[in-house]
């Protein structure tokens, strides 16, 4: 089936009153094409190998696409790998910026959740916007760091999420220890820390006076020594973990990380959070080991059907934590 979005919102809209439903799927796929209509995004409708179709069928879609035209909305729901990777090669290159595409039945098997994963994690030029029954992503305009860089340095993101967290990795620092505290958002920490503790925020902006700026995922690291290195909520957002762990190690004998574990098999929901690794309890306790680190404790903070939040206190092998 291939048509104008404006059809396909009339066509979804005479559906649900004819059906008398609301359901998830037929929503999920009404929005997404309700907003690039309003973004005014070029392009087609296409709806490919979806069984039981929610628009009337129309022989084969993919066959009927003239080369080259533009695709502002996909629905797809192609079964077997062989099909799916079909559909995805053919269709993804024609999504329009700003354009989606809507996977039907994500997690009806392993198999397709997998391959639709493997797909997310390959393709960054798209970002995830649903994942549960149905996969949507959206193609972004610029790229992902872009997008990185205009979340955090916005300070509404940073304001009052994660304060319980900090008050209790905080309790974890020996009095009068010098602190770095890396992503240091709305610098909670600081609140907490037991007096005379020297304590030194680093984020990828400039949060305040005494912040020491650097960005992370471009190798940068604060310069300089320190008792403690804490970073909660940060490792999920690096493209390699190992190395940030390396540098932390030549800048602290002690660690206080907090990171969300993968819980299950699905990737897509942590890319939607914007996390880009995805290690599990025993992925990360490998990691931290492989780089000197020994995990002295450990408490869970959250626990998610998809991930598992963890704190934990780290020492640098050989090294006790108070010293």
């Amino acid at each position: 089936m291939i048509l104008s979005v404006k059809d396909a919102i009339a066509h979804l809209q005479a559906r649900k009153i004819m059906d008398g439903t609301d359901g998830t799927r037929l929503k999920l796929l009404a929005r997404a094409c309700e907003e690039v209509e309003r973004m005014g995004v070029p392009g087609l409708f296409i709806e490919a190998g979806v069984a039981n179709d929610i628009l009337p069928p129309q022989g084969d879609a993919m066959d009927t696409l003239a080369p080259g035209e533009a695709v502002a909305v996909a629905h797809m729901g192609c079964e077997g790998r062989g099909p799916v990777q079909a559909c995805v090669e053919q269709l993804a290159q024609r999504i329009s910026p700003n354009g989606m595409i809507v996977f039907a039945h994500y997690r009806s098997s392993d198999d397709r959740r997998r391959l639709l994963d493997e797909w997310v994690v390959a393709s960054p030029e798209f970002r995830v916007l649903e994942a549960n029954e149905s996969l949507i992503v959206q193609r972004r305009t610029r790229d992902a760091s872009l997008d990185h860089a205009t979340r955090w340095a916005n300070p509404v993101n940073v304001q009052g999420h994660w304060t319980e967290r900090a008050r209790r990795a905080a309790v974890l620092v020996t009095p009068g220890a010098s602190v770095l505290d890396i992503g240091a958002g709305e610098m909670a920490v600081r609140w907490f820390l037991a007096p005379p503790c020297r304590y030194t925020p680093s984020d990828f902006v400039k949060r305040s006076e005494d912040c020491l700026v650097a960005d992370l995922d471009s190798g940068q690291f604060p310069e300089g020594r320190w008792d403690v290195v804490m970073m909660l909520g940060v490792l999920e957002y690096m493209h390699d973990p190992e190395a940030v762990l390396t540098r932390i190690a030549a800048a602290a004998p002690r660690l206080i990380l907090s990171y969300c574990c993968r819980a299950d098999t699905s990737i897509a929901y942590r890319r939607k959070l914007d996390w880009v690794n995805d290690l599990t309890f025993d992925g990360l306790d490998a990691l931290l080991r492989h780089r000197g680190w020994r995990v002295e404790d450990r408490w869970e903070l959250k626990r998610m059907p998809a991930f598992i939040e963890v704190l934990m206190s780290c020492s640098r092998d050989g090294l006790h934590p108070t010293q």
